[in-house]
């Protein structure tokens, strides 16, 4: 866009430059530093312009990241009593457990001691009938 300008910027030098009264040639160079100043202006505005509308742009991408973090908190807020009621099931869950275990070991010493005085018994029978 602004390379046209450009151009069509240095044509009009081209043709001030050409000219073979003074007047004429003074009037185009003064309008061809006019144009020439114009558009650096509007190349300078153009650059904010984009620079405004990518910060914009990120802004708005930053809110809405910010907004779903909200959202996100919200929901773990909301999510945090269904977390309370799946949490004291687990507890309940492993009490249990952990009563079926104290009962199984509850089970295994008895066996334990059970095998004990079965070995002493047989142990009392041997060395009485084998000798």
């Amino acid at each position: 866009m602004f390379h046209q300008l450009r151009l069509r910027i240095q044509d009009l030098e081209q043709m001030a430059k050409e000219q073979d009264k003074e007047s004429e040639k003074q009037m185009l160079l003064a309008e061809v530093e006019n144009h020439h100043k114009q558009m650096l202006s509007n190349q300078n505005a153009w650059r904010k312009a984009n620079l405004a509308c990518k910060l914009a742009i990120d802004n708005h991408e930053k809110d809405e990241l910010l907004q779903s973090g909200v959202s996100s908190v919200r929901q773990r807020k909301m999510t945090k009593e269904g977390l309370v009621q799946t949490a004291s099931s687990i507890t309940e869950s492993l009490m249990t457990i952990s009563r079926m275990m104290s009962q199984q070991v509850q089970q295994s010493e008895e066996s334990v001691q059970t095998l004990g005085k079965l070995k002493y018994q047989c142990m009392d029978y041997f060395s009485v009938h084998l000798r």
